[in-house]
């Protein structure tokens, strides 16, 4: 499998809201869900070698389809004609409810997957990202939707300028809504330790560096250690 270091990656991050495409979790398989975005991407990537983007999830409770939902918003930083192929290539799944949405903060948000070199990369860890390929199974596994603050991706990540914003000048924009999402749903996998404790921090009102979340040998993890890793340890 290839692999880059994210400091080999020209990771893109907004000081602006982005915008998004958001998809109710709730009203289809992840099979196909993920399948999906993974065959578009990789095929976008592909058209297009020299482009570069990343791809952004935000995931939390949502009202935007008149009834609360598990939702998805897939935002980007690079060319907004990603996200109206994604919601074309989404709106064709059987029951599949998704629609161009709210604007999302990078910093509040995930880094998924990014495109560059002609392919599709996803985080491995905090330091390694791996090429992905669309096959006709793809779609097992997460979406990399979760709670987390990925400026703790040291070095990899750095501010933009007015051309690292989404280039499609000409872009029809107003399909798009500006709002805050209002909480964040259950972290995934690969949320980083840190960033859960804080949000647990949070939503107890707790103070500030009290959580520790523990191994089976009781020491703490590393705040840019993955969920998916204090998981593994206690299933050992």
């Amino acid at each position: 499998m290839n692999t880059k270091a994210a400091s080999e990656l020209n990771l893109k991050k907004s000081s602006e809201a982005i915008p998004t495409v958001e998809i109710d979790t709730d009203s289809i398989s992840d099979l196909e869900r993920l399948g999906t975005i993974r065959r578009t991407l990789v095929s976008f990537a592909a058209k297009d070698p020299g482009m570069r983007a990343t791809i952004y999830v935000h995931a939390t409770v949502s009202f935007n389809f008149h009834e609360m939902t598990n939702s998805d918003f897939i935002g980007v930083v690079g060319p907004v004609s990603i996200l109206q192929v994604l919601q074309a290539e989404l709106s064709r799944l059987p029951g599949a409810r998704s629609r161009l949405s709210d604007y999302i903060s990078t910093r509040e948000s995930t880094m998924a997957y990014h495109l560059e070199h002609g392919k599709v990369w996803v985080p491995e860890d905090a330091l390694t990202w791996s090429v992905v390929e669309a096959r006709p199974e793809d779609g097992v596994g997460p979406l990399q939707s979760l709670v987390e603050d990925d400026s703790e991706v040291g070095g990899a990540i750095s501010e933009t300028t007015e051309e690292d914003l989404p280039e499609d000048d000409d872009v029809d924009l107003k399909g798009f809504r500006i709002e805050s999402p209002a909480r964040y749903r259950a972290a995934r996998a690969d949320a980083s330790i840190g960033s859960i404790k804080r949000q647990i921090e949070t939503v107890f009102g707790l103070p500030e560096g009290s959580v520790a979340l523990c191994g089976p040998d009781g020491r703490a993890l590393r705040s840019d250690a993955r969920i998916a890793t204090l998981r593994r340890r206690w299933d050992q």
